[in-house]
């Protein structure tokens, strides 16, 4: 077991298992977002639900296992390309061009800590941030989580930031399921086209689904739409 877990084939493979893991995470999340476009009480009541599952043990639960797999997954990522960059190797995926390689290469650096950025200050905004009055109010009323989400994206700089990590994110997908297929051996010439459409597919998904929250909310600020 041991030998497993510092083998190169053996840390890209729990590489791989942890980044399926938050893949499926960022799915439910998304979905659970878009009752955003509802309205208050659905946004609240799917929050509400989430925090009463197994009377609220389960939920911080599935935090410590989410936890865990990011902690894996960079942990193991950031150990692989110092150790490349020692051994002036190239990074675990293989690139379509070598030019395109470098360029590609260099953004997959810069947007991880982008994203590491991010997931540390969305957990303080959301996680760690109580839903005030202050926060969560929107024209004298008080709605909870809603409020706070509405509240937060109000400022441009933010959804601009929240944006460039959700591309950020699409992009780590895309990138990673390429290291999957060559980490596991799948190449196929039929198979391999259709599973990258799949990839890019579901890279969009999480990425436009994502992003639609904070412009739906900019959109129905500056258009008075009521709530």
């Amino acid at each position: 077991m041991i030998t497993y877990l510092t083998s190169k084939i053996g840390q890209k493979q729990l590489i791989a298992i942890s980044g399926i893991a938050l893949v499926l995470f960022l799915i439910a999340h998304v979905l659970g977002n878009f009752n955003m476009f509802i309205g208050p009480e659905a946004m609240n009541d799917y929050a509400y639900k989430l925090k009463s599952l197994g009377g609220g043990s389960l939920l911080w639960i599935a935090r410590a296992g989410l936890l865990t797999m990011f902690f894996i997954h960079f942990g193991l990522v950031f150990y692989l390309v110092i150790g490349n960059i020692k051994a002036r190797g190239s990074s675990y995926a293989k690139p379509l061009h070598k030019k395109t390689r470098s360029l590609f290469t260099k953004f997959m650096k810069l947007s991880g800590v982008i994203i590491f950025l991010y997931i540390i200050l969305h957990l303080v905004d959301y996680t760690f941030t109580p839903h005030t009055e202050l926060n969560s109010t929107i024209d004298g009323h008080y709605l909870g989580l809603y409020g706070h989400v509405y509240n937060s994206f109000l400022n441009p700089v933010r959804t601009v930031w929240y944006i460039l990590a959700m591309v950020s994110i699409a992009m780590h997908l895309v990138h990673g399921v390429q290291s999957v297929v060559q980490t596991f051996g799948f190449y196929h010439e039929v198979y391999t086209p259709i599973i990258n459409k799949i990839t890019w597919g579901v890279a969009l998904f999480i990425a436009v689904g994502f992003s639609s929250v904070p412009i739906y909310v900019l959109f129905h600020h500056y258009n008075n739409w009521s709530i």
